[in-house]
């Protein structure tokens, strides 16, 4: 990859900027994320989780970690409107165009509004093993082509996905959760089929706890929930251990507090003993077709107890920066993909 810098001749004097409450990273998961108020994400605190690979495997790393009980991490995005166009958050855009490029914000704004005042390996702020090297984001321009951004010098650009780069692990939203969903099942029935997950009995009390964020209002005081609002959901069935791929989810909670509907699916990994996903609804039912045998199942749990517990905000461990901005260059940045084509510039 060829990365070009072209400065311009423009100087800032310094500046001490006071950052505003609003204006913050705030500690979460015992310190192993922070919550970026502006841009309404969560970064992972080891920018390095995973390490280095090729796109494709830092993608799927992302979909398989697990941070204090969280999934659901992804790559930053480069092009959070999804218009094509990949801001390069130079001194002139400003920092509401600079907001659709997430890693651009943090390189440039970090948690304050003072331009060149942000995340960067010389200054990185609360996160570790923060590296000069190149990161790959989410974004890609074509099927074999992937935005990548450098967290040295803030350089966007484009490369084959058979580079290797960096991944920075985020979160949408604030992965401090609403609260807390226990469900408890018993009286259980076999419908038809064998015993499947390794079981030679069905648990007498399967337990299915999830962490969920605010919800949608729904009208009328309800609220509802989607997959997008779980935050972690732990299972333990038989063979089947959470956290699993949660593949569905949707709830429905009215004004007092009472679930009116509760529907999700999980896809087991890693078990010998069940091929397909497992459907569990409210109340509770297990389907699927047992592996030894080849033959369907489906077990039922008459009775479900659904308890919800509001989880307090915390007082938040913010990170707000006294930026001091010296003397910078202003420049324009120009990517290249490899080969030289040029497919971006600023």
């Amino acid at each position: 990859m060829t990365w070009r810098f072209v400065p311009a001749a423009a100087l800032m004097a310094i500046l001490l900027t006071s950052l505003s409450t609003h204006a913050a990273l705030h500690s979460r998961l015992g310190g192993q994320a922070y919550y970026d108020d502006q841009l309404d994400i969560t970064w992972a605190t080891n920018t390095n989780h995973i390490s280095f690979g090729t796109w494709s495997s830092r993608v799927a790393g992302m979909s398989a970690l697990v941070i204090d009980g969280v999934s659901g991490w992804r790559l930053p995005n480069m092009d959070v409107n999804g218009d094509g166009t990949v801001e390069g958050c130079s001194f002139g855009s400003g920092q509401a165009a600079c907001s659709d490029n997430e890693f651009g914000h943090m390189h440039f704004y970090g948690a304050g509004t003072a331009w060149n005042n942000g995340i960067v390996p010389g200054n990185p702020g609360p996160f570790t093993s923060l590296t000069i090297f190149t990161y790959w984001s989410n974004t890609l321009l074509d099927s074999t082509t992937a935005y990548a951004f450098s967290m040295s010098n803030g350089l966007v650009g484009a490369a084959d996905i058979g580079n290797i780069f960096g991944g920075w692990a985020v979160h949408d939203g604030d992965v401090n959760p609403s609260s807390i969903v226990d469900v408890t099942y018993d009286s259980p029935v076999i419908d038809f089929g064998p015993l499947s997950f390794g079981l030679t009995e069905l648990p007498a009390a399967p337990e299915v706890t999830f962490s969920l964020n605010a919800g949608t209002p729904a009208g009328g005081g309800a609220t509802s929930y989607g997959l997008g609002d779980v935050l972690s959901a732990d299972i333990i069935f038989g063979d089947v251990i959470g956290p699993n791929h949660l593949t569905a989810f949707a709830m429905e909670v009215d004004a007092g507090g009472v679930t009116t509907a509760l529907s999700y699916s999980f896809s087991p990994i890693d078990t010998a003993t069940v091929q397909g996903p497992v459907i569990l609804n409210f109340p509770f039912t297990v389907t699927g077709t047992d592996i030894a045998s080849g033959q369907a199942f489906s077990y039922t749990y008459a009775n479900s107890d659904v308890t919800i517990t509001p989880v307090p905000i915390p007082e938040p461990t913010s990170l707000l920066l006294l930026a001091v901005c010296g003397v910078s260059l202003v420049g324009r940045c120009r990517a290249r993909r490899l080969g030289g084509d040029e497919i971006h510039s600023v």
